[in-house]
């Protein structure tokens, strides 16, 4: 744990809104699993902002999240297949170009 997350965990009174960050020292999950989760529906930002603008939580709702089990392992669950996914769709482009330029996938070149 940084000095960052213990000032913020150990605020007396928490702010009513807090962003990415904050919400990932509530919960413990990394900021890009919160915006995966948000993106996915499974993480709710107020006021409905609409496509790149600052997103906004409310505190009390990230620390009743964070102290439920089964969104928790939902959550979990739902960014380990995500992680999966983009890790397998990157092996597939990697292979794909190494392909394209003349390259076996064991790195041996075709090209004489």
């Amino acid at each position: 744990m940084n000095d960052d997350q213990r000032e913020f965990l150990n605020l007396r009174t928490k702010p009513g809104a807090s962003g990415f960050l904050e919400s990932s020292h509530v919960t413990g999950l990394h900021v890009d699993g919160l915006i995966y989760l948000e993106k996915d529906g499974h993480f709710k930002a107020m006021a409905n902002p609409p496509p790149g603008a600052q997103r906004y939580f409310l505190t009390s709702y990230v620390m009743k999240i964070a102290q439920d089990e089964k969104w928790m392992t939902k959550a979990v669950k739902l960014i380990r297949e995500n992680s999966r996914r983009r890790n397998q769709a990157g092996k597939k482009a990697s292979i794909q170009k190494g392909a394209s330029h003349g390259q076996k996938t064991n790195g041996f070149s075709t090209r004489a």
